[in-house]
């Protein structure tokens, strides 16, 4: 493994050839002190595939539909009785639709914006769309984990705030609320993601082309820390 041309010192690529698939394997690497901070080599103690692994899948399923379900409900409740009442119209309707169509374009671009800050100048991003699923993709780029659960929690959080103080200031509260809760509804993936990150224990977490990997830095006699290991509940 080594630096990545045009990355910066917080930032490490594969030269050549990708780390083993599947859970528990181990590749050696390169001593990446003074590129992340990370002394040791690296093993590969977790990967996670959004697009097949099954398990992870109904993981998402179950949460996005607990967050549908609880914010729906609020909702509901609060129209009963009467807060925030609006005026529902076709163009209201329209509206809601591009709205919500925007929250889930704008959660990609600031998932870039973030890899781009946080890997490098050599950071190349690219964004498109798989099994229903938007992606924005940095593959190759490693990150130490803290890095990467800001990419992975930025548009959750930012797009999110975004789309409460624009409803709030063009007097659309409930269209806002509703365009919140369907917005949140899809980042169970990337809280998946920080949920194995702080499960793992483990020092740099790679982007991939179905997800992501995570690495723990074996001390200098070769062994991997205890904890560094994929303890993600199903």
């Amino acid at each position: 493994m080594s630096e990545g041309e045009g990355t910066s010192p917080r930032s490490v690529r594969f030269a050549a050839g990708a780390p083993p698939h599947g859970r528990g394997e181990c590749r050696p690497g390169a001593d990446v002190k003074g590129v992340t901070g990370v002394t040791g080599v690296l093993h590969l103690v977790c990967e996670l595939d959004v697009f097949h692994d099954v398990g992870l899948l109904q993981k998402m399923g179950v949460w996005s539909g607990a967050i549908l379900v609880a914010g729906i409900a609020a909702i509901a409740f609060a129209a009963a009785l009467g807060i925030a009442p609006e005026p529902l119209s076709w163009a209201w309707f329209a509206g809601l639709v591009a709205a919500t169509a925007a929250s889930f374009a704008i959660h990609e671009l600031v998932h870039g914006l973030f890899f781009w800050l946080l890997g490098g100048r050599g950071t190349r991003i690219r964004f498109g769309a798989r099994q229903g699923m938007l992606y924005t993709r940095a593959e190759g780029l490693m990150l130490p984990v803290r890095r990467f659960v800001v990419v992975l929690l930025a548009p959750a959080v930012l797009v999110s705030a975004a789309t409460v103080a624009v409803g709030w200031a063009a007097g659309l509260p409930l269209a806002a609320a509703i365009v919140f809760v369907l917005h949140l509804s899809g980042c169970v993936g990337d809280f998946a993601f920080v949920q194995a990150i702080f499960e793992s224990d483990a020092d740099l977490a790679e982007d991939t082309e179905t997800g992501m990997r995570l690495y723990a830095a074996a001390y200098a006699d070769g062994v991997v820390p205890a904890a560094a290991a994929c303890r993600m509940r199903r």
